[in-house]
């Protein structure tokens, strides 16, 4: 029997196959890696990318920063003029109120005088025009006789007239 020819054949044959087989994954194992050397080489690129544009975020944090310190402070200064303007603000209010105060006062003291005259000059005049008046209406006029008191009497009752148009008057 010939096994043994028959079982080189077949180990040729199976290392033949298993040559081709492992020759097959060998070139699949190389373009996978290649593969993959392409992709991390992307993946390389990519990540240069993303450090560039880290840098660029650390740049604009950086000017944010800048930003945000400037902006504090001018909202400190904005915060103390607004108080220093509100204190001045207060300030001359109170100042027109002392004034307008002062302005009320003087005028109500001049309407109150200017009344109190006015009155005095309107009760003065006539009465001392009356005066003047009587006393040259007495000096001129002699004086006055004494008034004599008679008792009244009644008039004896008239016959009553016939009126022109022919009606007659009522009597009194």
């Amino acid at each position: 029997m010939s096994t043994s020819p028959d079982k080189d054949y077949i180990d040729a044959k199976s290392q033949a196959v298993s040559a081709s087989v492992s020759g097959e994954i060998k070139a699949f194992r190389a373009e996978v890696n290649a593969r993959f050397a392409e992709v991390n080489g992307g993946f390389a690129e990519v990540n240069g990318r993303f450090a560039e544009v880290n840098g660029r975020f650390a740049e604009v944090n950086a000017r944010i920063d800048h930003v945000v310190v400037r902006l504090d402070s001018f909202e400190r200064t904005m915060q103390l003029e607004l108080k220093l303007i509100r204190e001045e603000f207060n300030a001359r209010f109170a100042q027109l109120e002392v004034a307008f105060q002062r302005a009320h006062n003087e005028t109500l003291k001049w309407t109150m005088g200017a009344v109190l005259a006015g009155l005095t000059l309107s009760l003065s005049v006539p009465t001392f025009m009356l005066r003047h008046i009587a006393e040259k209406a007495g000096a001129a006029a002699p004086a006055p006789a004494p008034a004599v008191i008679a008792p009244q009497t009644t008039p004896p009752a008239a016959p009553a007239k016939a009126a022109p148009n022919g009606l007659s008057r009522p009597s009194a």
